[in-house]
């Protein structure tokens, strides 16, 4: 329990930082950039979660930081969130506090994932990234063993959750077994590519 408080205090000083980030970059009193991306997805996904973590890997299979190391660590925010209008709301953002590299490559990658794999990499962020996660009940039910399996897989990474381990590379390209048909309405970002 140790780890995992420390653990604890480290992130929730860390959103509070980033709330005063957030409070001077809006206020233009700060030279640090927020980079986004983010999408409206026709219908309701099945599942929807909300988070802050370390980013390690991208959308690429690129390790962009190596959390067991030394250094300070870029964070991203994650959402994916039901519209009342009965849509999903799909964001992927990155202050450059730490680590502006990372920040940049971490969000231009899922900017380039094309449009017919955005709904299943929203799962995987998910899936890799927070257990502030939703499953819709009806959705899991309708899961074959093996998809099953595989969302658990996917879903359970307490052997890197230890203080020094790292996620593998592929940790966001990992297949999930699972397609989904729905639209991507609209997307946005302020990154222009290949520029910091």
């Amino acid at each position: 329990m140790v780890n995992e408080t420390h653990n604890m205090l480290v992130y929730a000083r860390y959103c509070w930082e980033l709330k005063k980030t957030f409070e001077k970059i809006i206020g233009k009193k700060s030279v640090r950039k927020l980079y986004f991306h983010t999408a409206i997805i026709e219908g309701t996904l099945p599942f929807c979660g909300t988070g802050s973590f370390c980013i390690e890997t991208d959308f690429k299979g690129r390790k962009l930081q190596r959390f067991g190391g030394n250094g300070p660590f870029n964070y991203a925010q994650l959402s994916v969130l039901p519209l009342k209008n009965g849509n999903t709301f799909f964001s992927i953002s990155a202050v450059n506090d730490k680590n502006d590299k990372a920040a940049h490559d971490f969000v231009c990658a899922i900017s380039e994932v094309p449009d017919m794999h955005l709904a299943e990499a929203a799962l995987k962020a998910c899936l890799c990234h927070t257990e502030n996660t939703y499953f819709r009940p009806s959705f899991l039910d309708s899961l074959s063993e093996s998809q099953l399996s595989r969302v658990l897989f996917l879903f359970d990474d307490s052997n890197v959750m230890e203080v020094g381990k790292e996620k593998e590379s592929n940790a966001l390209i990992r297949p999930t077994g699972i397609l989904f048909e729905n639209k991507v309405l609209e997307r946005n970002s302020n990154l222009r590519k290949g520029k910091l």
